[in-house]
């Protein structure tokens, strides 16, 4: 199984930052004065220092991808999309792949989809060096956020490392592509997460069938 090192660095601009085997650029897709880039001020919480409320969900997300840093290995640049808007109530957030192949170079499994980070990392090359890997948005409207980086929220409040770690799991490839309501496959194809699965009560169980 390939796995990806992530250090993640947000500004008003995509930056490429470099560490042991990997390499990843975050593009910051809020406009001036939203999101990664709101002015508001911040009262330091949690080990987080930050004196905006922009720097806070920087430093957050930083630290996520710090904590992944520590399992994950890549020698290809991985290309994250981010940004904050407003989200349906209850939505935190949201991540996944901006593409998916098959049949590459090293593919572990023949005519089975990969989302764009695990296939260019299985290749040893960008497969689409014009498409960002990974596409993810979190909730501006949401107002219990905790950017503490210390891992206990106050009662109330949800803590944006972990959702941060959830939801860009998501787009590393722990989703599958198929439709689960209706068995349908994406493009008549199985995708590698989806041949883990199992149907219980269905014969044969396992999801590909």
């Amino acid at each position: 199984v390939a796995v990806l090192l992530i250090v993640l660095f947000f500004c008003s601009f995509g930056f490429m930052v470099e560490t042991h085997a990997a390499t990843i650029t975050i593009v910051n897709k809020d406009g001036p004065g939203e999101g990664f880039n709101d002015s508001t001020p911040f009262t330091p919480v949690g080990g987080n220092t930050a004196m905006t409320l922009g720097q806070a969900r920087l430093n957050a997300f930083e630290h996520a991808a710090n904590i992944l840093a520590q399992l994950l290995v890549s020698i290809v640049v991985i290309q994250v999309d981010a940004r904050f808007d407003q989200l349906e109530p209850g939505i935190l957030g949201s991540a996944g792949p901006n593409t998916v192949h098959r049949n590459f170079s090293n593919a572990l499994v023949a005519d089975t989809w990969y989302v764009q980070a695990l296939a260019n990392t299985l290749a040893g090359q960008d497969l689409d060096p014009n498409t960002s890997d990974i596409n993810a948005t979190f909730s501006s409207n949401f107002t219990n956020w905790y950017f503490g980086l210390d891992e206990n929220p106050p009662a109330g409040q949800f803590d944006f490392v972990t959702v941060v770690l959830h939801e860009i799991t998501h787009g590393l490839g722990f989703l599958p592509l198929v439709d689960v309501l209706t068995g349908e496959k994406f493009l008549g194809a199985n995708d590698v997460y989806m041949r883990w699965l199992e149907h219980h009560g269905a014969n044969p169980t396992d999801y590909p069938s």
